[in-house]
């Protein structure tokens, strides 16, 4: 009896902890304050350094891998708990086009809004996704 006890109290701790590391991988932050901070991102083309502050403000350094250019801008950013997405206003660079080339303007501030999606994923936070761009939280 003790035996069969002791056997299905690991099976329920080993499930609940398999549980809450499923849980916990990929969830979408709680709040804009859960994003703020500094992240990285690297691709075939630019190495890029993305803050975003309380204010709403964001600042973004783009480094093209080719030239070595440096670019940098800034605007505001939002975030949207319900979807888990975070909304770059006017100025955002965007360096890879949708067929994962260089974008002709990589170094140019785009005039429209750019919408990434937020996740937290064992305790760290990204924005944006692998095939792309995948900004990671410093």
């Amino acid at each position: 009896m003790k035996k069969l006890f002791s056997t299905a109290l690991f099976y329920c701790v080993c499930i609940t902890a398999i549980s809450m590391l499923i849980a916990s991988c990929g969830s979408k932050p709680a709040s804009a304050t859960a994003l703020l901070g500094t992240y990285d991102a690297k691709s075939p083309f630019a190495t890029e350094v993305l803050e975003l502050d309380a204010s709403g403000t964001f600042k973004q350094q783009v480094t093209l891998s080719a030239s070595g250019k440096l670019v940098s801008t800034s605007g505001r950013w939002t975030f949207d708990a319900a979807d888990g997405s975070v909304c770059f206003e006017s100025g955002f660079i965007l360096v890879m086009t949708g067929l994962r080339e260089l974008s002709p303007d990589a170094d140019k501030p785009k005039s429209g809004s750019m919408v990434y999606d937020a996740r937290a994923s064992l305790g760290t936070i990204y924005i944006g996704d692998e095939e792309y761009v995948l900004y990671k939280r410093r």
